[in-house]
């Protein structure tokens, strides 16, 4: 894969991606807020985060990298962050482009991740609460029909 403008294509976690980021994990240490440390492991989290955490730790790599400043050439628009979830999604159609089934999961599982980044930004963005637009939706899908 090749790493394009942007925050999460930047982020691209792929092997051969010639991106160097570190582990989420090591991201949230360096905001160096205790709000934001790793739950502590005692093996039934698995170093798990919140949709606020994972926001947070996105942000503070995007703010380290300069990517929120004005004169970025790398602007964190909305539109252009919305570009970049289609752009990603895109990218896991191809791991079933033949086939029913996916050869490497790891693959799959960085672009998975480039997807959910870029969206959990774009709700920072334009001020969604994610978590509770979620719950909006699945209650909305409790009535909904599908004949």
């Amino acid at each position: 894969m090749v790493c394009h403008d942007g925050l999460l294509l930047a982020l691209n976690l792929s092997v051969g991606s010639g991106c160097d980021v570190p582990h989420l994990g090591d991201l949230m240490e360096q905001t160096g807020c205790p709000d934001h440390q790793q739950p502590p492991d005692d093996g039934t989290n698995k170093g798990q985060m919140n949709i606020q955490q994972l926001t947070d730790v996105i942000n503070a790599f995007v703010q380290r990298k300069g990517w929120y400043a004005e004169d970025s050439p790398f602007p964190q628009t909305p539109r252009n962050i919305a570009i970049s979830v289609a752009v990603e999604a895109a990218e896991i159609l191809e791991h079933f482009q033949f086939g029913e089934t996916c050869a490497n999961r790891d693959e799959l599982a960085d672009e998975l991740a480039d997807v959910a980044m870029y969206l959990l930004q774009l709700a920072y963005l334009t001020d969604i609460d994610l978590e509770q637009a979620i719950h909006t939706k699945l209650q909305k899908n409790e009535h909904r029909s599908w004949d």
